[in-house]
């Protein structure tokens, strides 16, 4: 298997799980400057290496250093500080979605749009021919065959649908899979298994920052099975998932799959097994503490310390969301109702 495109592993500092409220004045779809996101990975001779956005004051514009984070074969994690690497800002790391493989750009016709999904097909002008979007997402080659999911911008009459596919190197020939539940969603990163195919899903508006859909899936190419993981043990898209609704990035190493998101960086050892017997452990990052800088952690016990910690009237840039903290009670609602509980209805 070899993952086709290059990631460099971004971590936003989720500093001690304290925060402090910040004034962000962009309207955005999801925010997470107050998360302890993991944007992408890697891996470094046999490791997973990856690089640590640290805050140094609330503000619209964070800086953040270069950090490397690598995860050692015994398991420890190490921080080291690369020579001469000047402070860089930003305030949405760059995440690529897009593959760098000669794949054909998938075709979807407003009228089988209009079969597949007739709601999201209704805004669509028959008159233009951009009006119904496809682009080829992460991707990745094993054997000749290079699987990708497929993404869209959804606004200004534009929209699309979501799938999977496969693209033979030799023959040229393009299969396209569009499951119900990857069906009004865009589908990337990817990573694959034999026969499972497991992706990220989200949804790209007119707006800053991709907005979580159906969390982390796993789709079976032989038997058509989709299984929809996130929010932790106890969510109701499954018994058991990794924390997190928005997924970054996923990498296989020879032992079970690594998963990124917003809510940090877990490890399933066993990528095959029936969702209720799955193991995944959780870290998040705290790069603050030189010795430990990856802490585990659990969903329930991550997502209490989030209820207490997450400003709540911030303005976080979500129009839809009062704060950091409304927007994560709508997003635990959506995923974790359990785990939610009584203390998050309480202003």
């Amino acid at each position: 298997m070899r993952k086709v495109r290059n990631i460099l592993c971004w971590i936003t500092l989720f500093s001690g799980l304290g925060v402090a409220g910040t004034a962000l004045a962009a309207t955005g779809c999801y925010n997470l400057d107050m998360y302890p996101a993991v944007y992408g990975l890697t891996d470094s001779d046999g490791k997973i290496a990856g690089t640590l956005r640290r805050f140094d004051k609330p503000g619209w514009m964070m800086p953040y250093s270069n950090l490397q984070v690598i995860r050692q074969r015994d398991g420890t994690w190490t921080l080291e500080i690369p020579d001469g690497v000047a402070e860089q800002y930003s305030v949405y790391p760059e995440i690529s979605e897009q593959c760098h493989a000669a794949v054909p750009t998938p075709v979807l016709t407003l009228k089988e749009m209009q079969v597949l999904s007739p709601k999201w097909a209704q805004g669509i002008d028959p008159q233009d021919p951009t009006g119904v979007e496809q682009k080829v997402g992460d991707c990745v080659e094993q054997n000749g065959i290079i699987w990708f999911g497929i993404t869209y911008y959804c606004g200004e009459g534009q929209c699309g649908l979501g799938g999977i596919g496969r693209y033979d190197t030799k023959s040229g020939k393009i299969e396209i899979r569009r499951p119900t539940m990857l069906l009004n969603v865009e589908t990337s990163p990817l990573a694959i298994d034999g026969n499972d195919i497991w992706v990220g899903t989200f949804m790209s508006y007119e707006c800053i920052g991709d907005t979580p859909v159906v969390g982390l899936v796993r789709y079976n190419w032989a038997t058509g099975e989709s299984v929809s993981f996130g929010g932790g043990t106890d969510s109701r898209h499954d018994p058991n998932g990794p924390c997190g609704f928005r997924f970054n990035d996923l990498y296989f190493d020879k032992n079970g799959l690594w998963a990124s998101s917003d809510m940090g960086l877990a490890y399933l050892e066993n990528p095959n097994a029936a969702p209720e017997a799955m193991q995944w452990t959780n870290w998040v990052p705290q790069p603050e503490d030189l010795k430990v800088p990856m802490r585990e952690i659990t969903c329930p016990g991550l997502y209490a310390t989030l209820m207490r910690t997450l400003p709540r009237k911030d303005w976080n840039g979500a129009a839809d969301y009062r704060g950091h903290l409304d927007q994560f009670k709508h997003y635990l609602q959506e995923f974790n109702q359990k785990l939610l509980g009584k203390r998050a209805n309480k202003k």
